[in-house]
Parts: C-alpha cells; structure tokens; sequence
C-alpha cells in the first residue's frame, strides 16, 4: 500500500466512513486472502446457512461443502443474492443462518462492537479474522493498509466475548489471527 492509502484511513478515521473507491475495484482483493478463507471455512457444515459479511468478490463460496446456501454482504452488489451494507454506517441486516464469516473485514471498521454482537445474533457459529497490534505493531504500516482500528490481542478476545461470542480455536495466518467462535448460551 501507499501513503494515499494512509492519507485516506486517515481522513475515513476522522470521518467515520468506509473506502467505497477501494472496495468497489475487484482488482484490490490479493489472491493470498483465500488462504485466510479456507481456514475460516473449516468448521462450515454440509447444508448450513453461511453469512458471509464483508463478502467482497465472493471467494469464500469457492470453499463451501455441498448444499449450502451462501449469503454475500457487502459494501458493494456482489452479484445475484448480495445484500448492500457499509458495516461503518448502516445497522447490520436483519437475518439468521448456521455460520457467519467477517474475513479481513474488523480493521477497516471504526466501532466493530456493533458489528460482532449482530453477527453473534445471526448465526451460532462463526469465524472472525482480526490483526492484532502484537502482530503488526507500526501503526504507520497499518494506515498504510487502510485499517482504522488498533486492538490488542486481548482486547479483541474481550471484544468478542463482550459480543456475545466464546472463542473455540484460534488460527494463524500471515498476521492475523482466525478465531473459531460460538455463541455464548443466553446470546440471541
């Protein structure tokens, strides 16, 4: 990423917004990210309802097993079936399934809370990618990629279970952590 980049988490930090430039260009997304979705996807079940928020181009329907039924949300329409919603200004939609993904999507939010209590209220299990600052500390290079937040590892394990969410496994990918969650009981 370059310093635009940077100027413009900046500016979308003081403003509260999302980069819709950004995330409009299918061109952003790297190739690497489907690693990060195989991962995340590891726990989906046969025939479960998926949610994927912050859905992006897709990719993660690449990874679903038989007779899913997949829901994109996104900033942006994705394609037949995607629901349109800036995670930054929108309230989360209204919806259940078995299975919620937010993949590469926490970093860019400015009050992700909001966010991880409705996703807990979707579905009851879910995987959360987040890069915590232990494991990209310059906060320089994290503007650089766009991300408006800066939590530590504790601090976002007590953000999810704030949420609503119990973590069941943890993963590592490049810097970032992928946290296996299920609903805490009395959660809805």
């Amino acid at each position: 990423m370059d310093e635009d980049c940077e100027s413009s988490a900046d500016a979308l930090t003081a403003q509260g917004g999302t980069d819709t430039a950004r995330w409009s260009d299918v061109s952003t997304y790297q190739q690497a990210w489907t690693e990060r979705h195989a991962l995340m996807a590891t726990r989906i079940r046969p025939g479960d309802t998926v949610i994927d928020l912050g859905s992006g181009p897709r990719v993660l329907l690449q990874r679903l097993p038989s007779n899913c039924l997949y829901v994109p949300v996104d900033l942006v329409p994705r394609g037949p079936g995607s629901i349109v919603c800036d995670f930054n200004r929108d309230p989360p939609p209204t919806m259940t399934g078995d299975f919620v993904v937010l993949s590469g999507l926490i970093e860019y939010l400015h009050d992700p809370s909001r966010l991880l209590a409705a996703a807990a209220a979707m579905a009851p299990r879910g995987a959360v990618s987040y890069s915590p600052l232990e494991l990209l500390p310059d906060k320089h290079e994290r503007r650089q990629h766009g991300w408006v937040n800066d939590f530590t590892e504790n601090d976002f394990r007590e953000l999810l279970q704030r949420a609503g969410w119990k973590i069941a496994s943890i993963d590592n990918w490049w810097v970032q952590r992928v946290f296996q969650v299920d609903r805490r009981e009395g959660v809805m």
